[in-house]
């Protein structure tokens, strides 16, 4: 026995998934097999129903894209308005909470701005199930840790966030943005996004 699997045994579907897996680099011989073997295989019946069946799932939404795209966008909404009603003067706010805004200097108000873009953009990707997506997401997620370590680093944290309350907001707000992230790493070595 030489080691090198039985290729043409393989259904349509293995096949598929071989050929993923495969380091061409380390094994040219057998990438090349594969591909040989779902080029003869391409029009047969088993190859329509397995290609008919992935077009159907990328179709099909699934509902946790749902609950992420209402969850996520519902955050730079209540941001624009949270900030309308501040420098409108329509928002009561304690004195430390003021005091904490009125420290807010440019560089926070663009990274934020750019976190909220790259989130929002990657919500509507993956909404859109493209692959793209993970990397806004990655993106936002990265640019928001490097903002909390500055922060720290600087002893700037908004008065929200140093209070108790605030910092498990943080907290679990880098959790579910880390969970998201690999959501949609997932769903895009699944092929569900394209």
């Amino acid at each position: 026995m030489n080691g090198t699997p039985n290729f043409e045994e393989y259904s349509y579907d293995a096949l598929l998934d071989a050929y993923e897996a495969i380091n061409e680099s380390k094994y040219p011989e057998n990438k090349a097999m594969v591909a040989r073997l779902l080029e003869e295989r391409k029009g047969t019946e088993e190859a329509l129903i397995v290609i008919k069946e992935q077009e159907d799932a990328k179709l099909r939404r699934p509902k946790l894209v749902w609950l992420i795209s209402i969850f996520t966008l519902l955050g730079p909404l209540i941001s624009i308005v949270f900030i309308y009603m501040y420098f409108f003067g329509a928002l009561g706010l304690t004195p430390e909470l003021e005091a904490s805004l009125n420290r807010l200097t440019l560089t926070d108000y663009a990274l934020t701005l750019l976190v909220t873009s790259a989130n929002t953009i990657g919500t509507i990707q993956l909404f859109r199930l493209k692959a793209s997506a993970f990397m806004f997401l990655l993106g936002a997620l990265i640019v928001n840790t490097f903002m909390h370590i500055l922060s720290f680093i600087n002893n700037s944290y908004p008065y929200t966030v140093t209070s108790s309350e605030g910092r498990a907001g943080a907290y679990f707000g880098f959790v579910i943005a880390l969970a998201i992230v690999m959501y949609a790493w997932n769903l895009k070595e699944k092929k569900v996004l394209s």
